[in-house]
């Protein structure tokens, strides 16, 4: 059986455990060590051990799509939902940078609370670590919900269960840490129902698998805490936002020119 692997990437703490790994898979298998990574499946990767952070760009990409259809000389523009504008023009130089903040897994869950012709809410999730975004989502909710709490109820499910599957693959990674998972929301009775079952006569009609989120609170996998709609990062997920708001959401995530 042949066997072929491209760009493969392999990390430690531990210099000399590095030189002992390739040493033992070069024992085994023909590999080219190129050094430290620089780019990886088309992402720049850039490394400042001075400041401890790890920034990846796809400025090269990015411009060889301005390229590609004439747009490189186009006018950047503020606000990336402005009809007719290439907001590409103004971001290639932005890099999502990790290591700006030490702090554990944190997420955020927000919706644009139906605000579409079809009904269906937006959802939006984003999770964190260090400072940088690691997981996110935008996605149409499948069901049409019965009130602005339950949409927020349903979305911060769906967050639940990824912050569930990220729990999983941290763990693995930094196994001394085993602190709760802070899910933000900016619904107050969203969390109300998620913490308590009080409100039977108004949930009684939700489907239990929305229920996910109690169960993961009850089981210590997270809290949920409020957070201020102005900083609420999942907002840009879910709906078009004034060009302040994009910045202060964009920067929350990590993402710095």
């Amino acid at each position: 059986m042949a066997k072929h692997w491209d760009s493969y990437l392999s990390h430690c703490n531990s210099p000399a455990g590095i030189k002992d790994f390739k040493k033992q898979v070069h024992e085994h298998y023909t590999i080219t060590d190129i050094g430290p990574i620089h780019w990886i499946l088309g992402i720049k990767v850039t490394c400042d051990r001075y400041a401890y952070t790890i920034s990846l760009s796809q400025d090269s990409y990015a411009n060889t799509i301005l390229t590609r259809f004439n747009m490189v000389g186009a006018n950047a523009v503020k606000c990336p939902m402005a009809p007719g504008s290439i907001f590409s023009c103004g971001t290639t130089t932005v890099k999502l940078t990790y290591g700006i903040e030490q702090h554990n897994l944190i997420g955020y869950t927000d919706t644009d609370g139906a605000s579409q012709p079809h009904r269906h809410a937006i959802s939006g999730y984003a999770f964190l670590l260090d400072g940088g975004a690691i997981s996110w989502s935008s996605k149409k909710q499948s069901l049409v919900t019965a009130s602005t709490t339950e949409v927020e109820y349903v979305a911060a499910t769906h967050a639940a269960k990824e912050a569930f599957w990220l729990q999983k693959i941290t763990a693995e990674l930094f196994p001394s840490d085993h602190e709760l998972i802070t899910l933000y929301s900016d619904n107050k009775a969203a969390q109300s129902l998620a913490i308590n079952e009080n409100y039977h006569a108004c949930t009684k009609h939700i489907d239990i698998q929305y229920h996910f989120i109690r169960e993961a609170i009850e089981n210590g996998i997270l809290k949920m805490v409020h957070c201020p709609t102005d900083t609420m990062a999942a907002d840009m997920l879910t709906k078009a936002v004034p060009h302040w708001k994009m910045k202060v959401h964009t920067n929350i995530l990590g993402l710095q020119a």
